[in-house]
């Protein structure tokens, strides 16, 4: 170390820093530690780890200063960066607490609002952004504002942001946010001039779709002159869609032909288009032919699945409209041939369940079940529901349901459970079932899951009212007005509260359901399991437990010693990262010494 003193060697470490240089910053961190406990130098060589992009290791340092620090705004803010970046949805609890402790935290207000946008959670993002605008006044925060705004369906509020808080409103969110309003002359003007002073072919293509809104027959002049060349092709495609919809059927189908000579630049949408338009001509062999192209180079090379199914929802249609039921069968079956894909096993009992062999539609589907119990099983299961065989149904979602991991699919399965056409919410265990796993969650819930669960708990209200059980109905509407998200899309807080007045209207006793309770709320960690057979830890990882356990601390060295290796530092990081997962914490850092780090152990 220099002849500097502590404090001037501490404030280096901050510049080096704030100039970029991660490392070295990093690496005065540890030296200046190792003298002395200084919880704003932990906070720093985390920080550091992080942008040096150690994110595991990172993750490890700011969960150890969470569990000394809990009330940090800014340790929960990094821990939030960190799960986003993992794709883990801890994120979104971590986010919540940080502004939560620091409702004026604008680095975590800002990192939250785009994650939200990112995951397309505009709702859950306006207000986070609404608070954020008024603390930092920049325009690009409004704009990120507006934009949220009109994907949320404010549309007049993004309008009006537009007009009172941008000095330059030619840029996208506000062309968004008035065709989102229906202003489709002042959405055409805007991008128009965009486009004219930039060259750049988003706000081009933005300004043929609102001109194709507002005058049609300007529109269709417009879109020839831009796409004689044929290579910008999203803008091709909507002028074909325009020639379609004024039943110019030969145009459209001539500029569809000119763009497919592109090849595989082209893609399938072009190609199912084309496909669709041969067939609307009467050139049945041609359209046919252009179906087994796109199909083979699809199934060749399986990237979207989603592009998939539509593909063979447009041939199945294509083919039952042109050929005799059997000799359909028969090409749509050569089509898909041999393929285990889900999407071609779910197409095939689709095409059986249309023509009415439902014995053959139930196998495809159970094997589109069998080959991924996620997409084909949620097939099998609306084939189940609309066929009336609501035990196999709700046998199938269960399975589902209690094996999805991620919030996004969880999300999936609920937005099936709890759909009006569907009704699988009329089955009680998979109703249950689907409150007890989204509450599990709930913290860490998009704002479309958590509209979800307040439905499942509305209609399990409803369902106890029904039942005479009063207090349970109650309970119910509680907790889904506690979840319901601001400005729900499909119920609002009436609903719970009209339930709620029909309870007290026929209840008797009206007996609270909300009791206090002054006994101490201890979590209920599972008795028979040990932390290793909890966290799943590996034999070394066991190791280092134990010794832990018993000796309460330890060095590096007597680690190192102990397991005859160097990686001590990396098993403890993939101890903490497991204890974190399930929500315990089982050992802490608590700083360096002249034997490398000390760690402790604060497990159950």
């Amino acid at each position: 170390m220099s002849d500097a003193t502590p404090e001037e060697q501490r404030k280096r470490a901050f510049r080096l820093f704030e100039d970029g240089m991660h490392e070295e910053s990093y690496a005065l961190c540890r030296e200046l530690i190792a003298t002395g406990p200084d919880p704003s130098l932990d906070v720093l060589a985390a920080t550091n780890l992080y942008q040096m992009g150690r994110i595991d290791d990172a993750e490890v340092h700011f969960q150890d200063l969470a569990g000394r620090m809990p009330d940090s705004s800014y340790i929960h803010s990094y821990l939030a960066k960190i799960f986003e970046k993992k794709e883990d949805d801890r994120a979104f609890s971590e986010y919540a607490r940080a502004i939560a402790l620091d409702p004026r935290n604008q680095d975590a207000l800002r990192s939250y609002s785009s994650y939200l946008i990112q995951e397309k959670d505009f709702r859950k993002a306006v207000p986070l952004l609404n608070k954020l605008c008024e603390l930092s006044q920049r325009e690009d925060d409004t704009r990120k504002l507006i934009h949220a705004l009109a994907m949320s369906g404010r549309h007049n509020e993004a309008v009006s942001l537009c007009r009172d808080r941008l000095r330059d409103r030619s840029g996208m969110e506000c062309i968004d946010a008035l065709l989102s309003s229906g202003d489709y002359e002042g959405a055409a003007e805007l991008a128009r001039n965009a486009f004219q002073s930039s060259q750049s072919l988003p706000y081009l293509k933005k300004y043929l779709l609102a001109l194709s809104k507002s005058d049609p027959g300007t529109a269709m002049a417009e879109y020839a002159k831009y796409c004689n060349t044929g290579h910008e092709i999203p803008i091709c495609l909507d002028y074909i869609r325009l020639l379609q919809s004024a039943g110019h059927m030969s145009d459209a189908l001539h500029a569809c032909s000119t763009l497919a000579g592109h090849g595989n630049e082209a893609g399938p949408e072009v190609l199912r288009l084309e496909a669709d338009l041969l067939a609307v001509a009467g050139q049945v062999t041609a359209a046919l032919q252009k179906f087994k192209v796109v199909l083979s180079e699809e199934l060749r090379t399986l990237e979207d699945p989603d592009s998939l199914g539509t593909t063979l929802i447009r041939y199945r249609t294509f083919l039952l409209t042109n050929y005799p039921v059997r000799t359909a069968t028969t090409m749509f079956m050569e089509s898909i041939g041999t393929s285990q894909h889900p999407v071609c096993l779910s197409s095939a009992g689709r095409f059986y369940e249309e023509i009415g062999d439902l014995t053959e539609a139930r196998s495809w589907f159970y094997r589109a079940y069998r080959g991924d119990f996620l997409s084909g099983g949620l097939e099998y299961a609306k084939f189940l529901q609309r066929q009336g065989d609501q035990r196999e149904c709700e046998k199938v979602m269960l399975y589902i349901l209690n094996n999805v991991k991620k919030n996004s699919d969880l999300a999936r399965v609920a937005e099936i459970i709890v759909d009006e056409n569907g009704k699988m919410y009329q089955l009680p265990r998979l109703l249950e079932r689907l409150i007890s796993r989204l509450d599990s969650r709930v913290s860490t819930l998009n704002t479309d899951a958590l509209e979800y669960l307040a439905v499942a708990l509305l209609v399990a209200g409803s369902g106890a009212l029904r039942d005479q059980n009063y207090p349970l109905c109650k309970e119910y509407c509680l907790r889904g007005l506690d979840v319901l998200p601001f400005q729900s899309l499909c119920i609002n807080t009436r609903d719970f509260l009209d339930l709620i007045r029909t309870c007290k209207e026929k209840s008797l006793t009206d007996e609270p359901v909300l009791k206090k309770s002054d006994e101490k709320q201890v979590r209920n960690e599972p008795a028979q399991a040990g932390i290793a057979e909890l966290l799943e830890l590996d034999e070394r990882e066991k190791w280092i437990v134990e010794f832990l356990k018993v000796h309460r601390t330890a060095n590096e060295l007597d680690l190192r010693k102990m397991l005859g290796t160097r990686r001590v530092a990396g098993m403890i990081n993939r101890i903490v990262q497991k204890g974190s997962a399930q929500g315990i914490r089982v050992i802490e850092r608590k700083g360096i010494g002249s034997e490398g780090e000390i760690y402790e152990y604060v497990g159950p």
